[in-house]
C-alpha cells in the first residue's frame, strides 16, 4: 500500500458568463468553465466508503376483504376539493389523483393509467408496532397514446393532526414477504382533520417495472419517523427550468431526495422545456448517504444512478442538478462529484461547479451541472454528489485558487415536433 495515496480533484474555474447561481435571470446554457486540475494528499490508508443506513424489513399482511379497485381518473389535480374527492379514487384513508400536464388535466384513456388494485392491510416491522398501510398494485389500463401526467398519491388523516407527515414506501425484497423501507415525502402538512391532501409520490412516472413486486405505503407523524435509507427514483423531468424561473418556491419535491434534486432545462436560452420521455432521460435512482474517508472526514452524499430511461427521439434540453442549504447560510458554495475508481472504495474528487450563491436556506437553487452530457460510461460507478462551503475544502485539502475561464459546450439545435 501506498504510503501517501493521491486524490486528483478537478475544480471547475467560474465564468462570467457561466450559470447563475440561484434562480434570478436566465441560465446560459451555451458557456461552460473550463477545467483545471491539481492534486492534493490524503492520510494513509485512503478508504473513502459511501454507506446508506440498512435497509428495514417488515411484513405486510393484507385484510380480508378491504381491496378496492381505484379509477384514477375520477379526481384531478385541476379539479381537487379535499372535502370532496370522487369516491371511486380513494379506499379508506388513502387515494389517488391524476396530476396536471402542461397546466391541464387528462383523466382519458388516451392519456391516463387507470384500475389500480389497492389492498389495505397491516405492517409489522418485526418489534411489535405496526402501521395501516395500503398496497397499489400495477393499473391494469395504460394510455393509449401517452402518460399526460402522472397519477399521484393522496391521504387523510382522522382526529388530532400532528405537524407534520411523513409517506413511506415499502418496495418489496428478493426475501420472500418482506419490504424494504424508503422514504418517499417528508414534511407534509395537512390542512384539516379527515381531509384529503395530495402529494408529490407519482405512481406511473417511477415506473412499474415488475408486476410482481408492488409498492405499499403508509402514513407516520414525522416525529414518529422510522430508520430508514432515503433512496428514491427521480423521474428528472418533473420540475424544470421553464417553471422555476418563474417561481422558485415551486420545486415538486417528486423529484428530490432532502436537499438534492434534478430538474430539465431548456432545449436552448428562451426556448421550451420538453419534459416527455421522448425527450428526456428518465428515471435516476438517487440515495442519500455518507462519504467517509476514514480520517475524521465525513459529507452528506448522494449517490444518482445512470438513467434506466432514454429518449424515444433525442434528448431536448438537459436533467441537471439542483441542491438547497438548511440552516445558516455561507458566501458561497461548491458541488463535488466522488467517481468510483479502480481500487474498491478509492474515488476521484472532481469540483464540478463553485462560486455558487444561495439566496434563502431551504430554497432549492438551480445549477449548471449535468447528469446527461458527460456520459453515464460504467453501469457500476455511478457518481456521488457533495456540497460544501468554498471556504472549506474536502477531506483537509487547501482551498486552491484558479482563474475564470470559459469553454463551449454542444447543445442540440433541433426541436421537438408539436404533433
Amino acid at each position: 500500500m501506498l504510503s501517501k495515496a493521491l486524490v486528483t480533484l478537478i475544480v471547475a474555474a467560474a465564468s462570467s458568463t457561466s450559470l447563475p447561481a440561484a434562480f434570478a435571470g436566465t441560465p446560459d446554457f451555451g458557456s461552460w468553465p473550463a477545467v483545471k486540475s491539481f492534486t492534493f494528499s490524503t492520510p494513509d490508508p485512503i478508504t473513502t466508503t459511501f454507506d446508506t443506513p440498512d435497509p428495514l424489513t417488515i411484513l405486510f399482511a393484507p385484510h380480508n376483504g378491504e381491496t378496492k379497485l381505484l379509477s384514477g381518473k375520477g379526481t384531478t389535480e385541476c379539479n381537487f376539493n379535499p372535502n370532496n374527492v370522487n369516491a371511486g379514487d380513494i379506499l379508506d384513508d388513502i387515494g389517488i389523483f391524476k396530476g396536471a400536464y402542461q397546466g391541464s388535466c387528462y383523466p382519458y384513456d388516451n392519456y391516463a393509467y387507470s384500475d389500480f388494485l389497492t389492498e389495505k392491510g397491516s405492517l409489522d416491522d418485526g418489534s411489535g408496532k405496526t402501521y395501516e398501510a395500503y398496497k397499489i398494485n400495477h393499473p391494469n389500463n395504460v394510455p393509449v397514446q401517452f402518460d399526460a401526467g402522472a397519477t399521484k398519491l393522496m391521504f387523510k388523516v382522522e382526529g388530532v393532526l400532528a405537524a407534520s407527515y411523513i409517506v413511506y414506501k415499502a418496495q418489496p425484497t428478493t426475501s420472500g414477504g418482506t419490504y424494504a423501507l424508503q422514504v418517499a415525502q417528508k414534511d407534509i402538512v395537512p390542512v384539516a382533520s379527515g381531509q384529503f391532501v395530495m402529494t408529490s409520490i407519482e405512481l406511473t412516472n417511477s415506473g412499474f417495472d415488475d408486476v410482481s413486486d408492488p409498492p405499499i405505503f403508509f402514513v407516520v407523524p414525522s416525529d414518529e419517523a422510522l430508520t430508514a435509507p432515503e433512496s428514491k427514483t427521480l423521474n428528472g423531468s418533473v420540475n424544470s427550468q421553464c417553471a422555476l424561473e418563474n417561481d422558485p418556491t415551486a420545486v415538486n419535491l417528486q423529484d428530490t431526495v432532502d436537499k438534492i434534486g434534478l430538474y430539465k432545462t431548456k432545449q436552448y436560452a428562451g426556448g421550451r422545456c420538453w419534459k416527455d420521455q421522448s425527450y428526456s432521460y428518465y428515471n435516476f435512482l438517487t440515495e442519500k448517504g455518507e462519504l467517509d474517508d476514514g480520517a475524521g472526514h465525513k459529507y452528506e452524499a448522494y449517490k444518482i444512478g445512470y438513467p434506466q430511461g432514454s429518449p424515444n427521439a433525442f434528448q431536448a434540453g438537459r436533467t441537471h442538478l439542483m441542491f438547497k442549504v438548511t440552516g445558516s447560510l455561507s458566501s458561497s458554495y461548491s458541488v463535488y462529484k466522488a467517481q468510483p475508481g479502480n481500487e474498491g472504495d478509492a474515488y476521484t474528487v472532481t469540483t464540478v461547479e463553485e462560486g455558487i450563491i444561495v439566496p434563502t436556506a431551504d430554497q432549492f437553487v438551480m445549477t449548471g451541472i449535468s447528469l446527461t452530457d458527460s456520459g453515464y460510461d460504467a453501469i457500476s460507478d455511478a457518481p456521488i454528489f457533495f456540497i460544501l462551503p468554498d471556504d472549506q475544502a474536502p477531506f483537509g485539502s487547501p482551498v486552491p485558487s484558479s482563474s475564470p475561464s470559459s469553454s463551449s459546450t454542444d447543445l442540440a439545435s433541433s426541436s421537438p415536433s408539436s404533433s
